[in-house]
C-alpha cells in the first residue's frame, strides 16, 4: 500500500476510535484513545448548546446552522 493510503488508513481508524465507533489502532493505547474521544465530545456537546443561546453568524442560511445543531444533538443523544 503506497504510503498516502496508508497515512490515510490509519487516519481513518483514528478517527473511528475517537468517535467510539472502532478500536484503537495499533501503537495506541486504548484507555488514551478513548479518554481522548470523551473529552472530545465532551467539547463538542458543550459548544453546541453554548450555539443554541446564540443567533447564528448572519453570513450563514440559518437552515445551515439548525441542520448542524439537531444532527450534533442527534449523536450527543445517541446510546453509546
Amino acid at each position: 500500500m503506497p504510503d498516502r493510503e496508508r497515512i490515510a488508513a490509519a487516519q481513518a481508524a483514528l478517527l473511528s476510535a475517537l468517535l467510539d465507533e472502532g478500536p484503537a489502532p495499533a501503537g495506541f493505547d486504548p484507555d488514551d484513545v478513548g479518554f481522548a474521544g470523551r473529552m472530545l465530545r465532551e467539547k463538542r456537546a458543550t459548544v453546541a448548546a453554548k450555539q443554541d443561546q446564540r443567533q447564528p453568524p448572519p453570513a450563514a442560511p440559518a437552515g445551515v446552522w439548525g441542520r448542524l445543531l439537531d444532527r450534533l444533538r442527534r449523536r450527543r443523544s445517541a446510546p453509546r
